[in-house]
């Protein structure tokens, strides 16, 4: 058989579809910014839920500042993790990308600070630290790659599959965004702090913690007893950290700040039955 009546037979093979670049980039956008809305709003959600009627300052922005913020970071995300034709390239796009807005979250948030990033050990615990989550929410990424390539398809079994993929995967992100709330010894140390300053200004909560050995009594709590109040991230910053060990202290901290600047930082010490304050600050 000649070459040319072998090829008769053979299908002419399709034309390659052009990627729906748009449509994706639009669907990425979506989806990212929902993703991001949902962890946010479900971590602020949780630390209210376990701390009802204690005013919380929810930094950097605000409660609505931080929604935006973390579902704009969601929607670039998306984006990035939909917009390239080749998969493996979206993934790693969107996990990088996942990756820097979690490391400039704990740069705002005060979480973490690039000074530390001077100290070896720290730096190398960062990079592993960095290195972990990388391949912790390597499967994420690319399930949500996989789901929005299914929306791409316009196939029902397909969008059904990609949908409910998406779901799962939001249902994940929320609930990673609950566990993110803050710490048992956190909240005792909250907690402890507000019946302290409750107390001082006549409004004492029987049973609200356990009885501790305060420090003498702070005048300046008295003395702002009109003024509002919130507390502030509690990670664990320097003055802090160097009162619980000239306090000889474990436990949690926390802080809180007053209208005019005005802050009270406490390390509180259940086991022990001991709480450490300092104060400075105001106009």
């Amino acid at each position: 058989m000649s070459e040319p009546a072998a090829l008769d037979f053979l299908k002419p093979l399709p034309p390659e579809q052009p990627y729906p670049r748009a449509r994706a980039g639009w669907i990425g956008l979506l989806f990212g910014g929902l993703a991001g809305l949902v962890y946010t709003l479900c971590s602020q959600l949780a630390n209210q839920s376990l701390l009802p009627g204690i005013p919380l300052a929810h930094h950097p922005f605000g409660v609505w500042g931080n929604l935006l913020a973390s579902a704009g970071a969601g929607m670039l995300i998306g984006l990035l993790c939909a917009l390239p034709r080749r998969a493996p390239l979206g993934v790693g796009l969107g996990l990088t990308a996942l990756i820097a807005a979690f490391l400039g979250a704990s740069l705002l948030s005060g979480a973490y600070r690039l000074a530390q990033a001077a100290n070896p050990f720290l730096a190398l615990l960062t990079l592993m630290g960095l290195g972990f989550s990388f391949l912790l929410l390597l499967p994420l990424m690319a399930g949500l790659r996989w789901g929005l390539a299914r929306l791409l398809e316009g196939e029902r079994r397909a969008l059904l599959r990609g949908g409910l993929t998406l779901l799962a995967l939001g249902g994940l992100t929320g609930m990673a965004g609950w566990l993110d709330s803050y710490p048992p010894e956190t909240l005792t140390a909250v907690r402890a702090v507000q019946a302290l300053v409750m107390e001082s200004r006549g409004a004492g909560i029987p049973g609200a913690h356990p009885t501790l050995r305060t420090p003498q009594v702070l005048a300046g709590l008295t003395a702002r007893r009109d003024l509002t109040y919130a507390f502030t991230p509690v990670y664990a910053a320097d003055r802090r950290e160097a009162l619980r060990y000239a306090a000889g202290l474990g436990g949690g901290t926390a802080a809180l700040e007053f209208a005019d600047g005005w802050r009270l930082e406490c390390v509180v010490d259940e086991t022990l039955g001991a709480m450490a304050c300092f104060a400075g600050g105001g106009r």
